[in-house]
C-alpha cells in the first residue's frame, strides 16, 4: 500500500509485531475482557502460556478460568468478581494447568479502559514460574548453608570428644587385670561411640568439612565396581542396570571412596522405596551446561542419575530430603544422615543434585559434577611433582629425600630457609 495511509498501516503492522516479539519473549501475555457480554479478545502469547497453539481455539472466559488450578479458581474468581464490581481490578497470582498437564505460575493484572457504558478491562498474564524455580532454589541453598553451618561446628566438637572416649576405650580394653564383665562394657562403649562418631563423619560431609583425596576418576569405571556390592546391597528382588549414553570413559576430580559410599546412600534409599522389588538405575552421560545452572554456559559436565521405580515422594518430602536427620522412616531405622551427606560430597566437589519424584511412580536424583580435562597426554602413574624441601636436620632431610626418590618425584633440599634465595635449578 502506498501514501500516507499504507505509511500508517506498515507502521501499525510494524508496531504489533514488535509487540507480539517482545510477549513471547517475556512470557507475557494480554487479553481485554468486555465483562457487559462476557467477550474476551487475548493475544498469541496468552495462547502459548495456557498451552494452546496461537489462534487455534476460541479465547472465552470459561476457557481461560477452567485452566486455573482448582485449589486456586475461587479465589481468582472472588478477585475477579470484586474487581468488577469496585471497577479497580487487583493484582493476583495463580497456578495454571495448561493442556499438556504440566502447571505453570503466573501473575495477574488488569486495568479499566471504559468507565462509561459497558466495563472494558485490559490485563496481562506473566508467566512467572522461572523466576519462582530460581527463587526457590536460591532460599533452598541459602537454608541448607545455614543448617549445614550449625551442624558442621558441632559435628566438629563433638567428633574432638568422641576422639578422647574413644582413645581412652581402647587403653581401658588392653588392661589385663579387668573381669570379663568390665570387658563387656569397654566394648559397648566403644560400638556405641564408633557408631556415632559415624554420624559425625556424615554430618561433617554434609557440611563440607571432610578431607576428601581427590583423584581423577572415571565415573562410569566406579559405577561399573560399584555394581556387584550395589546388588548384594539391594537384594535379589530389585534389579540393578547400569545404563551408558555416549562414548568414551566420563573423569572427574574426586575422592573415590566418598563417592562409592555415596552411591551406597542412594542405593540403600532405592531399595527402601521398593520393598516389592523393583529396577534400580544408574545413567552416567556427558552434557552441556544450560543458562540456568550453576556452571559455566556450555561447559561440558558429567551426569550421574540414579532412578528407582518405588513408591516415590510428596512434594513436601523432596522440599526437605537432603536435610540431616530428616527421615520418614520409623525410629530407629534410619538416622536422616545418608542423603544429606551426599549432598555434602557433591556440593564439595563443585557439583549441584536435584531430585524429581512422583508418588506411586519413583525417584530419580541427578548428580552433575564437572567434567575433568582429558588430553590423553598424561598418564597420572607416573606424573613427577617438583619439591621443595626446607630441613636443618640433615637426617630428616635424608630421610624425606629418600621418601621423595621412592615416589619418583625430584626435589630441591636446603638446609634453612634464607639459602632459597639461590636459583631454584642450583
Amino acid at each position: 500500500m502506498t501514501g500516507s495511509n499504507g505509511v500508517a498501516w506498515d507502521e501499525l503492522a510494524q508496531r504489533e509485531l514488535l509487540l507480539a516479539q517482545a510477549e513471547h519473549i517475556v512470557h507475557l501475555g494480554s487479553w481485554m475482557w468486555n465483562t457487559e457480554t462476557n467477550a474476551i479478545r487475548w493475544s498469541d502469547e496468552m495462547y502459548r502460556i495456557l498451552g494452546y497453539e496461537a489462534r487455534t481455539t476460541e479465547p472465552s472466559v470459561e476457557l481461560f478460568f477452567g485452566a486455573i488450578h482448582p485449589e486456586d479458581r475461587a479465589r481468582v474468581e472472588e478477585v475477579a468478581a470484586r474487581g468488577v464490581a469496585t471497577r479497580a481490578p487487583e493484582p493476583v497470582d495463580f497456578r495454571l494447568r495448561r493442556t499438556d498437564g504440566s502447571i505453570r505460575h503466573v501473575h495477574m493484572e488488569g486495568a479499566v479502559v471504559q468507565q462509561d457504558g459497558p466495563l472494558r478491562i485490559v490485563g496481562t498474564v506473566l508467566d512467572v514460574s522461572e523466576q519462582r524455580a530460581v527463587a526457590a532454589r536460591l532460599l533452598r541453598s541459602e537454608k541448607m548453608e545455614a543448617v549445614g553451618t550449625l551442624a558442621g561446628g558441632i559435628a566438629h566438637d563433638f567428633s574432638n570428644y568422641l576422639q578422647v572416649i574413644l582413645a581412652h576405650a581402647r587403653v581401658m580394653a588392653g588392661n589385663p587385670s579387668l573381669d570379663a564383665r568390665a570387658q563387656s562394657s569397654i566394648e559397648q562403649i566403644t560400638v556405641a561411640a564408633g557408631r556415632c562418631d559415624r554420624l559425625t563423619r556424615e554430618l561433617l560431609s554434609f557440611a563440607r568439612r571432610t578431607t576428601l583425596k581427590r583423584e581423577r576418576i572415571d565415573v562410569r569405571a566406579l559405577v561399573d565396581r560399584a555394581i556387584p556390592l550395589v546388588q548384594t546391597l539391594v537384594g535379589s528382588t530389585i534389579r540393578v542396570v547400569h545404563e551408558k549414553s555416549g562414548p568414551g570413559p566420563l573423569f572427574i576430580e574426586a575422592d573415590e571412596a566418598s563417592l562409592e559410599q555415596a552411591l551406597m546412600n542412594l542405593a540403600t534409599n532405592a531399595r527402601d522405596a521398593m520393598t516389592g522389588g523393583g529396577t534400580l538405575t544408574f545413567l552416567t552421560t556427558v552434557k552441556t551446561a544450560a543458562p540456568d545452572e550453576h556452571a559455566q554456559e556450555g561447559a561440558a559436565s558429567v551426569h550421574l542419575i540414579v532412578k528407582d521405580n518405588g513408591c516415590g515422594m510428596s512434594p513436601a518430602v523432596v522440599e526437605r530430603v537432603f536435610e540431616p536427620f530428616y527421615t520418614t522412616k520409623e525410629s530407629g531405622l534410619g538416622t536422616g544422615l545418608g542423603l544429606a551427606s551426599v549432598f555434602g560430597l557433591v556440593q564439595q566437589l563443585g557439583g549441584a543434585i536435584h531430585v524429581e519424584s512422583q508418588e506411586g511412580i519413583g525417584s530419580a536424583f541427578h548428580l552433575r559434577f564437572p567434567r575433568a580435562v582429558d588430553d590423553g597426554s598424561v598418564d597420572d602413574a607416573h606424573v613427577r611433582g617438583y619439591v621443595l624441601v626446607v630441613e636443618d636436620q640433615d637426617a630428616i632431610r635424608g630421610l624425606v629425600r629418600d621418601a621423595l626418590d621412592l615416589a619418583v618425584h625430584r626435589q630441591h633440599l636446603r638446609r634453612r630457609a634464607d639459602h632459597l634465595v639461590e636459583p631454584a635449578g642450583a
